[in-house]
């Protein structure tokens, strides 16, 4: 499943999602419309099909939930201040959690729905010394997630701390590490689930 941008008139763009098969030919688009610029953002396949797509118009942002055939079910917007979505998560139960950063790591689990189940933020930061741009979170196959986000203190003069979390199915921390980043070198971290034993030991 892939989305982009197309020019639906001189100052609007809307955002189509288009389903491949593996040999790339089309099953469907959907062409998503906006009264605003749309940006598409994220996109996430859910077990049954379907799939999710989020987009955005400044701080305003769209969940779109799709069927297995293109058909949009429900749009859900979400309007907040300084926020910034991250990404989506697709779940097991056809639900998502939404990903985003206001101040600190915010975590949004959904129902198929759209309804929310829980919503929890991690670790808020001052302005000075927040990675809330470098925020992101991966669902694992046991229900829980690795996420990382801002620790609210500075590490040194060279270098902050960002913290590892291991977050329970309903959002409860299990765990956090800090870890040192640095002003001069501030990339995404990336992670892969072999590189955590689960125990709050950081594998080399």
């Amino acid at each position: 499943v892939v989305a982009s941008n197309i020019e639906s008139s001189v100052s609007i763009y809307s955002t189509t999602i288009y389903k491949t098969q593996p040999d790339g030919t089309i099953l469907w688009s959907k062409i998503i419309n906006g009264e605003n610029s749309l940006t598409p953002l994220g996109i996430a396949m859910t077990p049954d099909g379907g799939a999710y797509l989020c987009t955005s118009y400044g701080y305003t942002y769209y969940i779109n939930r799709l069927n297995s055939s293109g058909v949009l079910l429900w749009t859900k917007t979400v309007q907040a201040t300084d926020y910034y979505l991250k990404g989506i998560l697709a779940e097991p139960d056809n639900g998502i959690t939404i990903v985003g950063v206001q101040g600190g790591l915010v975590m949004t689990r959904c129902d198929s729905s759209g309804n929310i189940v829980w919503s929890k933020r991690y670790l808020s930061a001052n302005s000075l010394y927040s990675l809330d741009n470098n925020s992101f979170a991966r669902r694992l196959s046991d229900g829980t997630y690795i996420a990382n986000g801002p620790w609210n203190i500075p590490f040194s003069n060279s270098g902050v701390k960002t913290s590892i979390l291991h977050i329970g199915p309903t959002g409860n921390v299990l765990w956090n590490n800090g870890l040192q980043q640095f002003y001069t070198n501030s990339s995404n971290f990336l992670m892969v689930r072999d590189g955590i034993d689960f125990n709050n030991t950081i594998i080399a």
